[in-house]
């Protein structure tokens, strides 16, 4: 025997009631009373660097102004902007450890190896920063405009000092 089948008045109350038991579609304004776009800004998460954070003030800013951000778009926005301080951490801590590698005395080769590796990690921050900014109409020359240069570095003063020294 198999399993009874529900109440027709459960059906209309889950909207399953349709042939094939589909939804229907729900105009999402007019079921929770109001607009889904953002109208304020969002303050930046504490744990984010200062430049960060003025990043994120900006771009928020841009983005309201322009009406495309959306209460669903701030998860990606999050992330968009956890690479950011990535980014920045990983600039700013790269050169000072391994200048202090080479003043221990370590090998330059390492050192070199080390410098290498950092920029992979920096540069795929910045690939991820720049891809999911496309994805909110931000420009390479809106980012410019904002003063956002968050580009790929392949050598810096100190690798190429490396590179003589080896």
């Amino acid at each position: 025997m198999g399993r009874p089948r529900k109440p027709a008045e459960e059906l209309k109350l889950a909207g399953t009631d349709k042939k094939h038991g589909k939804k229907p579609d729900i105009n999402w304004a007019e079921e929770y009373g109001g607009d889904f776009m953002l109208s304020e800004p969002v303050p930046p998460p504490r744990r984010y660097r200062k430049e960060t954070k003025d990043a994120w003030r900006k771009i928020m800013a841009l983005e309201i102004d322009r009406g495309i951000l959306a209460y669903v778009d701030l998860p990606l926005f999050g992330i968009m902007f956890d690479n950011l301080d990535m980014y920045y951490i990983l600039s700013e801590s790269i050169d000072t450890h391994i200048r202090e590698m080479i003043k221990a005395g370590k090998n330059p080769e390492s050192a070199a190896q080390a410098m290498k590796e950092a920029n992979k990690m920096r540069n795929a921050h910045a690939d991820t920063f720049s891809a999911i900014a496309s994805k909110f109409i931000i420009t390479p020359s809106d980012r410019r405009k904002l003063g956002l240069e968050v580009e790929r570095k392949e050598d810096s003063e100190l690798m190429r000092i490396l590179r003589d020294e080896i």
